[in-house]
């Protein structure tokens, strides 16, 4: 069965190609380029394009693409490089995965090629609120989901923990 559909698909394309060579060599010469027109113009079908059906020999033939994996979000995030500029969208409170309780202080910022990203702020306590200025950096903390970088204290908008302001003035 498959044997005989293949040949009558061959059949079929010697078929055409014969009935093109000829067209193309009966054609009359225009200033001696019959030979270009005939190997510029003319170009043999595929087997797909005369068989309505693919072959196991034309599907075996096409090669197994590898897997495409997508990079996880915790490294698109900062794309390469180490800080980030963002301006805070939205405060919010995270809490962690199950054996930790303290509940983690966020903030949803949009970065300067207006992608969104959460990021954690750490130290005891902040002043910031939506609209300010912020850099990021890569690393978040473990037990909170989809947060995957920490905003840099001491930098633009955000400013140093208080216990820290207090030790650098002595």
């Amino acid at each position: 069965m498959l044997s005989s559909l293949i040949r009558n698909c061959y059949k079929q394309r010697s078929a055409v190609i014969g009935n093109a060579a000829q067209s193309t060599k009966s054609s009359p010469s225009i200033f001696g380029l019959s030979g270009l027109i005939s190997s510029q113009f003319f170009r043999r079908p595929n087997l797909t394009q005369i068989c309505s059906k693919a072959t196991l020999n034309t599907v075996s033939k096409k090669p197994l693409l590898p897997p495409v994996y997508r990079r996880h979000k915790k490294f698109d995030a900062m794309k390469g490089n180490p800080q980030r500029k963002g301006i805070i969208v939205k405060l919010l409170i995270k809490k962690p995965k199950k054996p930790n309780s303290a509940n983690r202080k966020c903030a949803y910022v949009r970065l300067a090629d207006g992608s969104h990203v959460y990021a954690y702020i750490p130290g005891i306590g902040h002043s910031l609120q939506e609209h300010n200025v912020v850099l990021i950096q890569g690393g978040g903390p473990q037990d909170v989901p989809y947060v995957y970088c920490s905003v840099i204290r001491g930098k633009l908008d955000c400013p140093l923990p208080a216990h820290k302001i207090k030790k650098k003035k002595k």
